[in-house]
């Protein structure tokens, strides 16, 4: 048994998988570490008493559970110290400390994107996701969903038939299967890609909203593409919003379509036939100080004024740059005081 991972297991376990709760004692000591720490060696590292008090917990007896469970089935267990582990998700303030993976755990550090939308699909959505996913793919991108019925499917069925891998980011229990009528898919992507979830076996999970995160944290693009006004696949949008990672929605008429239509309202960019096959890249125009900067952030993602202050540019010089390129035509304003690049 590898004593290291114990010792991970068994910290993520005491925490309830919350890693905003364990992040004080991260930056501070080793899971091995935390686990022979006294409480005055807690309390001098500043850790709080309830922390320290839960800490005293250092039964390893489900550790260990999972760690033979996880064994018998072939599942590795991946650190946020390993090399396998994504980086991609170093952005997340909240990232999973262990990750839970059956299937091949280098595709985890690919070039990725998520092709996601409601079960419910229409002909017209499971056309689209299908498109989509084959230029995605053809354009070197690893897919990824979160293996629902429907639109989380299509990518998955493209990629494997075209022999490719695909990544499954699971709401439950790595041994677990959700849906259960998509047991044969999710088999058949571990074996060509990987599936992925925080919890170990027999946790009893189910977050599906939470897991959302990791959808959007691994992607460079998210696309969305079929998807009414309360689906899941907008959670994923929104996480990917504040990481500030390229958006892409469908413009679909139709109430299915009506959340995708919202995004582009918002700035999302058009699906448009996938406007990524090798863009023409517009010309940079001569730019310098605050313009430059507005411009280069801009490029990236819509922004409002208040997120692009930072400690070197303060809202007068944002406030005046912004409106100087709006009347130069470089920029243009959005619905809710953001601006995206004309």
């Amino acid at each position: 048994m590898n004593e290291r991972l114990l010792y991970w297991v068994w910290i993520t376990e005491l925490f309830g998988f919350s890693s905003t709760k364990m992040a004080p004692v991260y930056y501070k000591f080793s899971p091995e570490e935390v686990y022979h720490a006294t409480l005055d060696e807690l309390a001098g590292a500043g850790i709080c008493e309830e922390t320290a008090q839960l800490l005293q917990n250092k039964s390893l007896d489900r550790a260990k559970k999972i760690l033979d469970r996880c064994e018998k089935l072939g599942i590795k267990i991946i650190t946020s110290n390993s090399p396998y582990y994504p980086r991609a998700l170093e952005r997340l303030s909240d990232k999973p400390y262990v990750l839970y993976v059956k299937g091949d755990v280098r595709v985890l550090k690919k070039k990725c994107a998520s092709v996601v939308g409601t079960r419910r699909m229409t002909l017209k959505g499971e056309s689209l996701a299908s498109d989509t996913s084959e230029k995605l793919i053809d354009e070197g991108f690893v897919l990824i969903s979160g293996g629902a019925d429907g639109i989380d499917s299509v990518g998955a069925r493209v990629s494997l038939d075209k022999g490719k891998p695909f990544v499954i980011v699971s709401g439950v229990d790595i041994d677990k299967y959700y849906p259960a009528s998509n047991k044969a898919l999710i088999d058949k992507v571990a074996e060509k890609g990987a599936v992925i979830s925080e919890y170990p076996p027999d946790t009893g999970a189910r977050y599906f909203a939470t897991r959302n995160r990791l959808i959007a944290g691994l992607s460079d693009r998210v696309y969305v593409i079929e998807a009414p006004e309360e689906s899941g696949a907008l959670i994923t949008a929104e996480y990917a919003k504040r990481l500030r990672i390229r958006i892409y929605a469908s413009d679909a008429e139709g109430r299915s379509f009506e959340g995708c239509r919202n995004l582009l309202k918002e700035g999302a960019l058009p699906l448009g036939g996938v406007k990524m096959k090798k863009e023409k890249k517009k010309r940079k125009p001569d730019l310098s100080g605050t313009r430059l900067y507005i411009y280069d952030k801009l490029s990236e993602t819509p922004l409002s004024e208040e997120e692009l202050i930072d400690e070197n540019h303060n809202i007068t010089e944002i406030l005046t740059a912004l409106t100087e390129l709006e009347l130069d035509g470089l920029i243009k304003p959005l619905p809710g005081g953001k601006y995206k690049l004309s």
